[in-house]
């Protein structure tokens, strides 16, 4: 069984959000439609069309930012990346999936800002698999 079919495997059935605030690239709208049709996800899709965030979106923000200030919180959480990042730290999404249209860096700075490292964890990092049937690369 490959790395994939075993993650696939994992999630198959649980219904976890998967939030993907990429929507405006064709590739993510396709992959949002593979993960619901395969039963591996609920995707929340959206682009430049972020969903409105609350008072509790703030707070989270501001929690991870002492010099923020509200209006400066609500800006940001206009912006798809870090709006995705919130809806993860509020639990309205088990995970986000980004980086097909933006560069790492911007996506683990949204997250850094919204959802923030697990407990003993100082140094974000990250990879990306790619599989073919007879080999696999891995990217970090």
């Amino acid at each position: 069984m490959s790395v994939i079919d075993e993650a696939k495997a994992k999630i198959k059935g649980r219904r976890l959000k998967l939030v993907m605030p990429e929507g405006d690239d064709e590739r993510i709208r396709a992959a949002a439609a593979r993960f619901a049709a395969e039963d591996l996800a609920e995707p929340v899709v959206f682009g430049l069309d972020v969903p409105e965030s609350g008072p509790a979106d703030i707070a989270l923000v501001l929690a991870r930012r002492e010099k923020m200030t509200e209006s400066m919180a609500a800006r940001l959480l206009r912006k798809p990346l870090y709006r995705a990042g919130a809806m993860v730290a509020a639990g309205e999404a088990s995970a986000m999936l980004a980086g097909a249209a933006n560069p790492t860096a911007r996506v683990i700075e949204a997250a850094l800002m919204t959802i923030g490292p697990a407990q003993g964890i100082a140094t974000p990092s990250s990879f990306f698999l790619m599989q073919w049937p007879d080999r696999r690369l891995v990217f970090a």
